[in-house]
């Protein structure tokens, strides 16, 4: 649907999403012993935190285009 209502800024979904995106790690598991260290909360929390200092989270303020993709897929939504 993304890709229908904008294209060219979604072709980076189409290639990506065209195929399964899970991964597992029972063979890192099995065979190097991997375990996780850090729960998911307190990576998450890692992970934004590095995203904020590193100026790597957008002010989606700066790009109207969001919005006029959200509205063009509630309207899309609607219509079905």
């Amino acid at each position: 649907m993304l890709a229908r209502l904008a294209p060219a800024e979604a072709e980076w979904c189409v290639e990506n999403f065209q195929f399964n995106n899970l991964f597992d790690n029972s063979k890192a598991k099995e065979q190097l012993g991997f375990r996780y260290t850090i729960p998911y909360r307190e990576g998450v929390r890692r992970c934004l935190a590095h995203l904020d200092a590193t100026g790597g989270i957008e002010d989606c303020g700066k790009h109207p285009f969001y919005d006029g993709v959200l509205e063009r897929w509630a309207n899309a939504l609607a219509g079905l």
